[in-house]
């Protein structure tokens, strides 16, 4: 079978007995040359391609074949596994020793750690010459918090405030060190993320400085009501009531970041300022025709999904 890639460069890997006592960091091998990477990514994708192949393939020879290239895809993930085992750690001592983990103990979270490792190797593209280690990060660091949100009890949402935790952290002490404002690519390579990933949480941090108050009006209207009054609180657990501001709070924002005829438009055929209107009524009030009114709506709701990231119809913005 002609692959156009040399052998991975590993033996054979027996996995310690568990009974050993010693741990996961136990199993840990060498760190990988830069070259040895993309080989073993090519081979892990290689037996993962020949793993599918083989429950549709008949052939003797040809199953033979691809057989041995899932056994090296199996050695080769592996390796690239227990050569990274360090990097779980270093993110467990460097962001959650001495912290509440919910009663994880670090084997716990290297485990966890290990899950979003072997993620980021099924997902890894050697292809593209990105370190694996800096392409591995971001998911064992998602996999750990979210594991110890979970272990606390935790709303997912709190994986934000995990987040401005560490860039509080992060700006401190590079305030002590250079006595003056950290810089976004300071703070980017203080915590190990990408320079646009840094102004998401200064985005973040600034409207968790300048949280939405419950009298403000929803929109610029002259008929807007305010926000609390589209909160329902009859009969609604506390947890269902913060979950509904969250959402109209949303909403409400990203209403601002359309066009005002945009905003205008879909605030009175969806209802957020009153009674919703038809297209014909709102057509009459702004001097254009129902199917202009219609357009706008569309496209609103459009420009709406992407800044939510959700879908967003009628029923879920009013």
């Amino acid at each position: 079978m002609s692959t156009g890639m040399p052998l991975p460069p590993v033996a054979p890997i027996m996995t310690p007995a568990k009974s050993s006592g010693t741990g996961l960091i136990s199993t840990a091998l060498p760190l990988l040359r830069a070259d040895e990477e993309p080989v073993l990514g090519f081979w892990i994708e290689a037996g993962q391609l020949a793993a599918a192949e083989l429950d549709t393939t008949t052939d003797p020879a040809r199953r033979a074949a691809l057989a041995q290239v899932r056994l090296l895809g199996e050695q080769s993930m592996e390796r690239m596994t227990r050569s990274n085992i360090r990097l779980v750690y270093h993110w467990i001592s460097r962001c959650w020793t001495g912290r509440d983990t919910g009663g994880l103990d670090v084997e716990d979270l290297a485990a966890v750690g290990i899950e979003g490792l072997i993620r980021a190797l099924r997902m890894w593209d050697y292809r593209r010459g990105l370190k694996f280690s800096t392409y591995a990060t971001w998911w064992i660091r998602q996999y750990l918090d979210r594991a110890v949100i979970r272990a606390r009890g935790l709303h997912p949402g709190a994986l934000d405030t995990l987040r401005l935790d560490e860039l509080f952290r992060a700006r401190a002490v590079l305030e002590v060190q250079h006595g003056r404002s950290a810089s976004p690519d300071e703070l980017a390579h203080a915590l190990q993320i990408s320079p646009a990933a840094v102004k998401d949480l200064l985005l973040l941090e600034r409207n968790v400085r300048s949280p939405i108050r419950l009298d403000a009006p929803v929109n610029d209207t002259p008929r807007s009501a305010p926000l609390g009054e589209l909160l329902p609180t009859a009969g609604q657990a506390p947890e269902e009531i913060v979950e509904d501001r969250e959402r109209h709070a949303e909403l409400a924002a990203a209403l601002q970041e359309l066009s005002p005829r945009e905003r205008a438009v879909l605030t009175a055929r969806v209802g957020w300022a009153g009674p919703a209107e038809s297209e014909e009524d709102i057509a009459a009030r702004f001097g254009v025709t129902p199917a202009q009114v219609r357009a706008t709506t569309m496209a609103g709701l459009a420009r709406m999904r992407v800044l939510l990231g959700t879908a967003v119809s009628f029923e879920a913005a009013a």
